[in-house]
């Protein structure tokens, strides 16, 4: 990863906290299916769009990547939150996390797969597991996750958006990956 691409990157990293206040502002605290819908739309477009800006080498048409995220992570996070009733303790915040980060990953693979090949299989699995990785920091770090917050805060958007960006933005170039 050259310098600045790790730079536009890392730039992501404010997007989460945003996300988290435009949610709480649209949705309120994620106490039901609705709230946790909305509030994940919300955070998916957000992020989405800062991340469409951050890597535009590997994400080209930033509106279909904008809207899969949206999509990906308003279901993930529905899904993930009635999963463990809404709980906010470590491991539910953690399997939440898990569920929110395959959903959106799952939206986000097939527009990865022209631009990392076969590498775009993965992308599921290692942002559930970064969301998860996300709260968990967040949780650690003493925030009040109790408030029930749609995204957890900036010390767990750094290690997502380090995480993530070594996953998207290192290893071959696209033209040397092939979809088989």
């Amino acid at each position: 990863m050259n310098g600045r691409a790790a730079l536009t990157w890392g730039a992501t990293v404010i997007a989460f906290p945003l996300a988290g206040l435009l949610a709480r502002a649209l949705a309120g605290p994620i106490d039901d299916t609705p709230s946790a819908l909305v509030g994940g739309l919300a955070v998916g477009a957000v992020v989405g769009t800062a991340q469409s800006l951050g890597a535009r080498s590997r994400i080209p048409r930033a509106w279909v990547w904008i809207a899969a995220s949206a999509a990906g992570t308003g279901i993930g996070l529905a899904a993930g939150t009635a999963l463990v009733d809404f709980s906010t303790t470590l491991p539910a915040l953690a399997l939440q996390g898990v569920v929110t980060g395959a959903a959106l990953g799952l939206a986000q693979m097939p527009l990865l797969i022209p631009t990392t090949g076969r590498r775009a299989r993965w992308w599921p699995l290692t942002t559930g597991a970064l969301w998860a990785a996300g709260w968990a920091v967040t949780t650690a770090a003493g925030v009040d996750v109790a408030t029930q917050w749609a995204v957890f805060g900036l010390s767990g958007a750094a290690v997502v958006t380090a995480g993530s960006g070594l996953a998207l933005l290192t290893g071959s170039q696209p033209s040397d990956l092939h979809v088989t």
